[in-house]
Parts: structure tokens; C-alpha cells; sequence
């Protein structure tokens, strides 16, 4: 499913993938910029993937995920997390 992320004058498309039970496995957009480390920034395609989910509160949540940059020379897997648990809904 192809979707559009728009805040302000800023704007991202991305590419939502989804499993056969309905888990968000992977976001994948070309509109993020890759910074070299040298002060040059290029856009480049980039995934968020999400490899395994958990049931928190009835919920079922992305629990191990990585991101990665698809670069010329090869994919840059540069976060990989297990996400604990997730709050939502919460009151100041």
C-alpha cells in the first residue's frame, strides 16, 4: 500500500507492507537524505523493517525491527532495536 506522510511543507511517500495477518512488516521510501559524513547529503532509498511482533494489552505491536540504507555499493543496516513495550494513550 502506497502512502503519503505530509506535515507542513514537508512531504514523504513511502511503500507500507503488510503480512497476511495484518502486521506492519516494512516502510520503504526514496525521500530521505543519506549524509556521506562529508557534508554531502543525496536522497536514497531507505526501509524500516519490522521482523517479529508481540501482543502488549491486547495490541499487537512491531517488537524487533532494523532500518536500512540502500546504497550503491550495498545495504547499510545502521539501527537494529527490540522495542520492550510501547505506551499510547497517555495523560500529562
Amino acid at each position: 500500500m502506497r502512502g503519503t506522510l505530509a506535515e507542513h511543507r514537508m512531504k514523504v511517500e513511502a511503500l507500507f507492507r503488510f503480512n497476511d495477518e495484518g502486521l506492519l512488516t516494512s516502510v520503504e521510501t526514496g525521500d530521505r537524505y543519506y549524509s556521506n559524513g562529508k557534508g554531502a547529503h543525496k536522497k536514497v532509498r531507505f526501509s524500516a523493517v519490522i521482523e517479529s511482533g508481540k501482543t502488549q494489552r491486547a495490541i499487537l505491536i512491531p517488537e524487533k525491527m532494523k532500518a536500512v540504507w540502500h546504497l550503491p555499493e550495498g545495504d547499510y543496516e545502521y539501527f537494529r532495536e527490540k522495542i520492550g513495550r510501547i505506551e499510547y494513550d497517555v495523560h500529562n
